[in-house]
């Protein structure tokens, strides 16, 4: 039978549960139902301390039932307790066929990197309880990360059906289609969901962005705009904006940006490779700098070592250190794109200009075999013709 403080809690009455939760407390102070209840309250606020407090008010021998334990268990997970998995796992071992448990525990294995381990648990969460939205969404971005599209479009579907104002399912899933080249399927879901949902700035910016991906660049930009009016640390919206601008030739607008970005501590890998390429023509070594800044802060960034590298290569009258600094960061940018034929090209232009044409013509020969035609065929061509001699 279900107590009226269970029935306020499953009808999402929060403020009306804490309310009752009290009053039973009043009554009883040890009453186990009444401290789960409030401390589950407040830790879904984010209070912990006082979380805390309550669960330290009930009775040592009412601390080992199942309500008590959770809620315990909950906030040790919460605050980053170094037994929070080992103490989840305990808790799917006692109850299994609760949907709370498996979620939670899902949840935390998922949030930790470890997605193929998490999906059975959620999977398993949402066969016992359907009608968990929060689950299905959870479950989706899971699927995602093991690499399975159509699973986690089922559950996003699915998330959507019971949560249709929720946000992030509908961008996510736009972002899957997009993945999947289904464009006009992605456009026509966020037209349907500007309307719908919570967040309506978080669409507008990735329909921004969609429509500059297009090359409808001024109305992406003027949607961007007005997502990172209401969202100005959306990293991906400012790379975006970053890239729009550049395609666009507001070489100033966009240095403007980026700096204020550097200034607000947003700068973000995305922005500043942007703002380097806008600078290459104009200001080669602060481009440099941006490049070596990105490379520093991450240095298996393959397109910013690509970059720096070719921009040394096409300093006029390039010195020996420059030359060699350059085919260091070409190296590392073809090894850690496992093999791109963009920094491959500009690895053979490097050796050929360092006197190993033997070496440089070897891999011009493997780019002009990966890429049977085009601009970077012909580029690895030219290097096979000698200079003619003056």
């Amino acid at each position: 039978m279900t107590t009226p403080l269970q029935e306020l809690l499953a009808t999402g009455r929060r403020v009306e549960a804490e309310e009752q939760a009290l009053k039973q407390l009043a009554r009883a102070p040890h009453d186990a139902e009444a401290l789960a209840a409030l401390a589950s309250l407040q830790l879904e606020r984010g209070d912990f301390a006082a979380a805390r407090g309550t669960l330290a008010r009930a009775a040592p021998e009412e601390r080992a039932q199942w309500g008590l334990r959770w809620v315990s268990t909950l906030l040790d997970v919460a605050t980053g307790a170094p037994s929070s998995e080992a103490l989840l796992r305990q808790c799917w071992a006692d109850q299994p066929e609760r949907a709370e448990v498996a979620f939670a525990f899902g949840d935390f294995l998922a949030a930790a990197g470890r997605p193929k381990e998490a999906l059975p648990l959620l999977e398993r969460a949402l066969a016992l309880a359907p009608s968990h939205w929060l689950c299905a969404f959870t479950l989706a971005t899971a699927r995602l990360e093991v690499g399975e599209p159509q699973g986690a479009i089922d559950a996003l579907d699915q998330a959507l059906r019971l949560n249709p104002r929720h946000t992030a399912s509908y961008t996510t899933l736009a972002r899957v289609l997009l993945f999947q080249g289904r464009r006009e399927e992605a456009r026509q879901l966020l037209d349907a969901a500007l309307p719908a949902v919570d967040d309506p700035a978080l669409v507008e910016g990735l329909q921004g962005s969609v429509l500059a991906g297009g090359g409808a660049l001024e109305e992406g930009l003027r949607l961007l705009d007005r997502a990172l009016a209401a969202h100005p640390d959306h990293a991906g919206f400012n790379a975006d904006k970053a890239r729009v601008l550049l395609s666009l030739g507001r070489v100033d607008e966009l240095a403007a940006f980026c700096g204020a970005l550097e200034g607000a501590g947003r700068g973000s890998t995305p922005t500043r490779l942007a703002w380097a390429e806008s600078l290459e023509p104009s200001q080669s070594q602060k481009a440099l700098a941006l490049y070596r800044q990105v490379l520093e802060a991450d240095p298996a960034d393959w397109l910013a070592a690509n970059a720096a590298g070719l921009l040394l290569l096409r300093e006029p009258g390039v010195e020996t250190a420059a030359l060699e600094e350059a085919r260091r960061l070409l190296e590392l940018a073809l090894e850690r794109s496992g093999g791109r034929v963009e920094p491959a090209l500009n690895l053979a232009r490097a050796l050929v200009l360092q006197g190993e044409h033997e070496a440089g013509t070897k891999l011009a020969q493997q780019v002009m075999a990966a890429v049977p035609s085009g601009p970077l065929h012909d580029a690895a061509a030219r290097l096979l013709t000698p200079e003619p001699r003056a």
